[in-house]
């Protein structure tokens, strides 16, 4: 099996580049870890709604938001028109460029693909990307 999966992901960076590979990987990991987590749809009661407020107006430093000086995805989100409750897109899609950028950056440093899949799949179940996933 390990053979046969290191065999089809040469294959992959041999028809699209290591990019592409990176890219279909990254695609099909992501969606499996959203299938493992249901990806979160609203901001809740929690954090989530002072990331949302954050996302509406990123430099509104008041004492009542708890997150105030966390703004960075919130000003991302707040840049490329993502306000709102819209920040958990942000929040998806950079978990996803993240797994692309695992794939990619290992996919450099080893020899065998199949390698490089096993650590981005241990990457993509991690709780770095399934908590960033179930609550956005």
């Amino acid at each position: 099996m390990y053979q046969r999966i290191d065999t089809w992901l040469r294959g992959l960076e041999q028809r699209f580049g290591c990019f592409g590979a990176s890219a279909i990987v990254g695609t099909i990991l992501f969606l499996a870890a959203c299938v493992y987590v249901r990806p979160g749809v609203s901001t809740g009661p929690a954090l989530g709604q002072f990331y949302s407020a954050l996302a509406n107006d990123p430099f509104a430093f008041g004492a009542t938001n708890p997150v105030a000086f966390r703004f960075l995805t919130p000003l991302i989100s707040y840049l490329i028109g993502l306000r709102g409750e819209l920040v958990i897109v942000t929040n998806l899609v950079i978990a996803y460029l993240f797994i692309i950028a695992v794939y990619y950056y290992f996919r450099k440093l080893t020899e065998r693909p199949v390698d490089t899949a096993i650590v981005t799949s241990v990457i993509s179940f991690s709780l770095v990307i399934l908590s960033t996933i179930f609550y956005s």
